[in-house]
């Protein structure tokens, strides 16, 4: 990342690339639950899904001596 105070906007080439995903807002994002609405100050943050354990101590070499 970085930060600039000068106006970016895509350009023409990255517009027209034949391999841009002109469908990647609507399929990557739509899944999510819309949350903020604007007028509510505290957004409710949903639970984490149940799942395999993962952390510190898993993975490669973890319980080994």
């Amino acid at each position: 990342m970085f930060e600039t105070s000068l106006m970016l906007r895509v350009s023409k080439w990255a517009l027209e690339a034949p391999h841009r995903e002109e469908e990647y807002a609507n399929t990557a994002w739509k899944k999510l639950p819309k949350l903020f609405d604007g007028v509510t100050k505290d957004v409710p943050v949903p639970p984490k899904p149940a799942g395999p354990a993962s952390g510190a101590g898993a993975g490669a070499g973890a319980g080994s001596s």
